[in-house]
């Protein structure tokens, strides 16, 4: 019983981070949030889509800002078109 507490818990957490890394990615300057999708995992945030330049460092460094993110893993391809 325990162990399904714990992870209902871990999983409305992953999914509280997520909505908040969400918001923020939509709030930013020189982001496209429709471009990003975004996963959490255990306070993993893993980043994936297609952007340019500044908008990959600018999503790496709002996701990483987030209350309750641990990690950001960049899955995210600059495109000179993005």
């Amino acid at each position: 019983m325990y162990r399904v507490k714990e992870a209902l818990v871990m999983t409305f957490q992953d999914m509280t981070i997520t909505a908040k890394v969400k918001a923020a990615l939509a709030q930013a300057e020189d982001v496209s949030a429709m471009d990003i999708d975004v996963n959490v995992k255990n306070g993993v945030v893993t980043l994936k889509g297609n952007v340019s330049r500044d908008a990959h460092d600018r999503a790496i460094q709002v996701a990483r800002g987030v209350d309750g993110v641990v990690s950001v893993e960049d899955n995210l391809n600059i495109t000179s078109s993005a």
